[in-house]
């Protein structure tokens, strides 16, 4: 396509979004902002206060609210607001630029209607003469009441970043080689349309939304320009999607409690530096509560290695919390193409990568570890997955040194990021040199013992205190094990991973397992397939036997790539099965992610 046709293409594409956001967020409709977790963007000088699935603010004797709108027409403002526990007061509530009203405040939650008039910019001031413990009003919500279509609209420059986004993604997909129509269709599904669907409901969440989608839509120019072309044109779509679907956590009321401690740890890394963070980890574990776990009589900061509060710390991003989610966002999407690639190699190129990335971005497990802030395990996740996907298709190599070090390295990188490998590498090695071993053997084993020898060394000097201790406390429990019904604790341990998801997700990876392997056993990704398959069996063996440390666990985090990976394998080698089990799989991961969606969102007006 010629680079005139391709401009027309993609500037239809950002007329089209932004236009489309603008008119249904315009149609007159209430527009309810309600304080929560992303409030800190619009409202000021306020006292947050966090309790389980509310988010209170206190104004205080002064404050303002300032949101992404602008007042063409005569509307109206609800207030709402009380003060418990706080005898009545009189209220300034001023529209910028308008007459103040000062209403009567009391105990008992109310609305206070304000008549605007077209000003520009949203801004309502909140003043108080008799302002005890330097709180005025706590607010609730509040609600514009536009009086037609057009009288309240979203600033201009969301609609900018709408259609700038949705500008950039055509481009990608046509640098790729979709066509003009395949590139515009793509772009406002998979952006523009989720926006407006929203906006119908939820004017402000739409708006606020809109405002982030810069900030994942320029993450997929890597793999566009990095990728073979063929390659890209499958996966870059798939991968958009996965992204989209993941930007749930900018959701204004999306709040989850650890959202907030590793807010408090990146910050420390942001504004004290990496070096602070990384010699007095242990203390920062136990002031902001990070990664602790009973030992004994109390409880005690297990090793937790800052590598991902010092990545996030290096986001270009003024606001802490949006750099954690960004990287978290990063770190699946590259786990979605290092599923599409494994499943390339094991069951071919073409449809069962894009099954394998379709189900990958809309696992539940996945989604779930996302929505409860476990950004460290999911950064630690992905570079486990990396490794993974190196021996599946490199472990030849490891007859050189080269190839050794650099694996040595990455085992020794991996158990940095995340406290956790060295547990799945420690199990894993052991059992992939085992299937490795057996007829027709594999070569290159005596490399994959020596890096991971090399690595663990490595590893080391951050955990050896700590596996010392852990040693004597494994043995101590071990007796407390013995004292349980043995079928009991094995059962609850096994089956626990599969509270989302359920038996389709145990049976097709087992299915698949079976059928890849026949097929694929004289190569050495049929080994590592095998020893990957055999972990979450593996690795019951030390819970049971010291379930202490090992009850914090996720014992089947580092497997659970397997089941789109194997899942699209399995269908690939049944001639047309593959689009009716992906789709039935689809559907089924859609409803787990409905059910699990009730508790990260705080309980509104909306």
């Amino acid at each position: 396509m010629d680079a005139r046709r391709a401009a027309a293409w993609t500037a239809a594409a950002a007329v089209l979004s932004g236009l489309g956001l603008g008119l249904v967020v315009s149609r007159g409709q209430p527009i309810t902002f309600v304080p929560g977790p992303a409030d800190n963007e619009y409202a000021f000088g306020f006292q947050r206060e966090r309790k389980a699935g509310t988010a209170v603010r206190w104004a205080k004797a002064e404050a303002r609210i300032e949101l992404p709108f602008r007042v063409l027409w005569p509307s109206r403002l609800l207030v709402s607001g009380s003060r418990p526990g706080l005898a009545s007061a009189a209220i300034e509530i001023r529209q910028d630029g308008g007459a103040a009203r000062v209403v009567e405040v009391g105990p008992l939650p109310d609305d206070h209607s304000v008549e605007l008039v077209p000003t520009g910019a949203l801004k309502v001031s909140l003043r108080s003469q008799a302002a005890e413990r330097n709180v005025s009003l706590q607010i609730s919500g509040v609600t514009i009441m536009p009086e037609g279509f057009g009288a309240v609209v979203p600033r201009a420059s969301v609609l900018v970043r709408t259609a700038l986004g949705a500008a950039l993604l055509t481009a990608l997909l046509l640098a790729v080689g979709f066509s003009g129509p395949q590139s515009l269709l793509v772009s406002f599904g998979v952006l523009a349309a989720p926006l407006c669907v929203l906006g119908l409901a939820d004017p402000f969440s739409a708006v606020h939304l809109a405002r982030k989608a810069s900030l994942f839509v320029p993450l997929l120019t890597v793999p566009a320009v990095l990728l073979p072309r063929a390659r890209a044109r499958r996966w870059l779509p798939v991968l958009a999607l996965g992204l989209a679907v993941r930007c749930v956590v900018f959701h204004p009321l999306y709040d989850y409690k650890d959202v907030e401690i590793h807010h408090q740890t990146t910050r420390v890394a942001a504004r004290q530096g990496a070096v602070e963070l990384w010699r007095h980890m242990a203390e920062y574990q136990q002031r902001f509560d990070l990664g602790r776990a009973s030992s004994g009589s109390g409880m005690v900061p297990f090793p937790y290695p800052p590598t991902f509060y010092t990545v996030a710390a290096l986001v270009p991003l003024e606001d802490t919390e949006e750099a954690m989610k960004v990287v978290a966002l990063v770190a699946q999407g590259l786990g979605v193409l290092l599923v599409m690639l494994l499943a390339g190699r094991l069951g071919g190129p073409g449809a069962p990568e894009v099954a394998a990335g379709l189900l990958a971005a809309f696992y539940p497990p996945d989604l779930l570890e996302l929505l409860r802030a476990s950004y460290p395990a999911i950064l630690g996740h992905a570079v486990d997955l990396a490794v993974v996907a190196w021996l599946a298709l490199r472990f030849d190599a490891l007859r050189s040194t080269r190839a050794m070090v650099g694996l040595a390295l990455a085992l020794a990188a991996a158990a940095l990021t995340y406290n956790a490998a060295p547990v799945h590498f420690a199990l894993f090695i052991p059992v992939l040199v085992l299937t490795a071993s057996l007829p027709p053997a594999v070569p290159a084993r005596r490399g994959l013992i020596l890096a991971a020898l090399g690595g663990g060394l490595l590893a080391l000097g951050y955990y050896g205190d700590f596996v010392r201790s852990t040693w004597e406390h494994a043995m101590q429990a071990t007796t407390l094990a013995r004292d349980q019904s043995l079928g009991t604790l094995w059962l609850k341990q096994s089956l626990g991973h599969w509270e989302i998801g359920g038996l389709p997700y145990l049976l097709v990876p087992l299915s698949g397992a079976f059928i890849i392997i026949r097929q694929t056993w004289p190569r050495a990704e049929s080994r590592v397939l095998l020893a990957w398959v055999l972990y979450p069996v593996v690795i019951l063996i030390p819970i049971w036997l010291s379930p202490e440390p090992f009850r914090y666990f996720r014992q089947f985090y580092f497997a659970s790539a397997l089941f789109p990976v194997l899942a699209a394998c399995l269908g690939a080698s049944r001639r047309g099965l593959l689009a009716p089990a992906t789709a039935a799989l689809l559907v089924w991961s859609g409803y787990q992610i409905l059910r699990m969606g009730d508790g990260f969102f705080l309980v509104g007006s909306r």
